[in-house]
């Protein structure tokens, strides 16, 4: 039982370390990927919650968030 879990202990950290990794290199999609697995061993963990918001509010500013969203639907529906 003691190996389990500091092998649980030792795998959610990773998974953390992966994903702070991966959003400091501007991988925002694959941190987000990492972010939710690790909520996923620990869902009461704010760490992994606020992984998950900064990742999406980085993708959203790379995109243009919802204002750019809008704009593209517009224009795509005008040019068909």
């Amino acid at each position: 039982m003691l190996i389990y879990l500091l092998h649980y202990k030792i795998h959610w950290q990773a998974l953390h370390q992966k994903a702070e990794t991966l959003y400091i290199k501007g991988n925002f999609e694959l941190a987000l990927v990492y972010y939710h697995r690790g909520q996923k061993f620990k869902p009461d963990s704010e760490v992994f919650r606020l992984g998950i918001q900064k990742a999406q509010e980085a993708i959203d500013s790379a995109v243009g968030g919802k204002v750019h969203a809008l704009l593209s639907t517009r224009y795509c529906s005008f040019a068909f």
